[in-house]
């Protein structure tokens, strides 16, 4: 079996822990049923093309352009190469900022599950904490301080609102907004004590260290 195809590659940000990661599709839909399009009097499989409304002939994938009308007839045209270079301060870094119960997000906010997955092995050391009780400990005291309702207006359409700059940019004759550059990821030596400092920073007080709890007894 395959091993599944990320939908997203990219960094987890939670405080001063930043680590590359990964999204994929947690269902497939590989085994379904899938049919193909024939001419029934010839048996051959069919394939759309985009015809020119005026001339009437078939147009060349070279030679599409995506376009947004501002009138009637009017039109924008945007290059593959804008939209690839789109300003999103979010197109690589998930950044978590506060955790909410699961039965308080409405179910029609959930379209499709995802794994989140370490996306490769040099960041595997976050998610493996869970083995380490100190550092669970931590991670769980750092979740503690960031419990919040979920409320749906926090979250806008970023891409949206890029796509609506760029037009606007394009109308008015300027150039491209520049693109935020891609987040390089840090060297995390020694999780536990990021994660303190984490909790430090939120107002919390970080469990002693497991030298310190040997020496103490």
């Amino acid at each position: 079996m395959t091993a599944p195809r990320a939908a997203w590659k990219g960094f987890l940000r939670m405080g001063s822990v930043t680590c590359g990661v990964k999204i994929v599709g947690a269902i497939t839909e590989a085994e379904k049923i899938r049919f193909n399009i024939l001419n029934q009097q010839t048996g051959n499989t069919v394939k759309v093309a985009y015809l020119d409304e005026e001339a009437e002939e078939a147009v060349d994938a070279e030679n599409q352009i995506k376009g947004y009308e501002v009138g009637k007839g009017d039109f924008i045209q945007i290059e593959k190469d804008e939209l690839k270079a789109l300003k999103l301060s979010s197109e690589h870094t998930l950044d978590v900022d506060e955790f909410v119960p699961m039965d308080e997000i409405d179910t029609r906010y959930l379209e499709k599950p995802y794994y989140l997955l370490p996306a490769d092995k040099p960041s595997t050391e976050p998610f493996v904490s869970k083995q380490d009780p100190e550092l669970l400990e931590i991670a769980s005291l750092l979740i503690d301080k960031k419990p919040t309702k979920f409320d749906p207006s926090k979250f806008d359409d970023r891409y949206e609102q890029a796509l609506i700059e760029l037009i606007d940019a394009k109308r008015k004759g300027k150039k491209q907004p520049k693109a935020a550059p891609a987040p390089q990821p840090k060297n995390v030596v020694n999780l536990a004590e990021v994660l303190r400092k984490s909790l430090q920073q939120e107002g919390g007080k970080a469990p002693a260290k497991s030298g310190e709890k040997k020496k103490a007894a």
